[in-house]
């Protein structure tokens, strides 16, 4: 089963805590969110995701990475991914159904990151 994801990210940098790597590595704005961030992302908001890097070359192939929710498994033929991020340098483009943008907005609300926002014709009511 591994090491708990906390550890893992504490024994990837020298931050002396979770809290301290967290603010460095995920709550920094302008930095890009590494492997190890993408798979805690990925199970904190229980979310399985697709990320596919792009770049201005069209002789390379597309390098696809998959990050899934501990316990969750990659998405069968008849199913799609929760979201896929689509990374070109310095920026991802993120797209998903409309139930997994109402959990996120949700989980923004109870989070107090936003109280508003423009992209939503009318708030979700959240469970």
């Amino acid at each position: 089963s591994g090491m708990p994801l906390a550890e893992a990210a504490l024994a990837s940098s020298d931050a002396g805590s979770f809290d301290e790597w967290l603010d460095r590595e995920i709550r920094t704005d302008g930095q890009e969110a590494e492997s190890l961030a993408m798979i805690l992302a990925a199970s904190a908001l229980n979310v399985r995701f697709l990320s596919v890097q792009l770049d201005r070359s069209m002789d390379t192939a597309l390098q696809r990475y998959e990050f899934l929710p501990v316990g969750r498994s990659a998405p069968e033929e008849t199913e799609h991914w929760d979201a896929i991020l689509l990374f070109k340098p310095g920026h991802y483009d993120i797209l998903y159904e409309a139930p997994v943008g109402e959990r996120l907005f949700c989980l923004q609300n109870e989070n107090n990151v936003i109280e508003n926002c423009s992209y939503w014709r009318c708030k979700p009511k959240c469970p």
